[in-house]
């Protein structure tokens, strides 16, 4: 929680140049500002439908930490549908 915050995230952006995953960070440097505007509009992974169709499957852990479903059925299941 201490590095998420945003002072933290403030320090390590305009210290190290990280883009910070804080959103109450106000970014001013503008190249930083046009990371956070690419991975807001872009679909930078995976580049093609079969890669999408694998890691596809891998999405959803909320099944797991909300839901309750046993993360090794999750796996499983996941899995079993990634390699069809």
């Amino acid at each position: 929680m201490y590095l998420s915050n945003t002072a933290s995230q403030t320090l390590m952006m305009n210290d190290a140049g990280h883009v910070p995953a804080n959103t109450t960070v106000e970014v001013t440097d503008p190249l930083i500002q046009s990371l956070l505007d690419a991975f807001s509009t872009a679909y930078f992974r995976p580049q093609v439908e079969a890669m999408g169709n694998y890691w596809g499957n891998f999405c959803g852990v909320d099944q797991v930490f909300d839901a309750g479903t046993p993360a090794a059925e999750w796996v499983a299941t996941a899995f079993a549908n990634a390699t069809k």
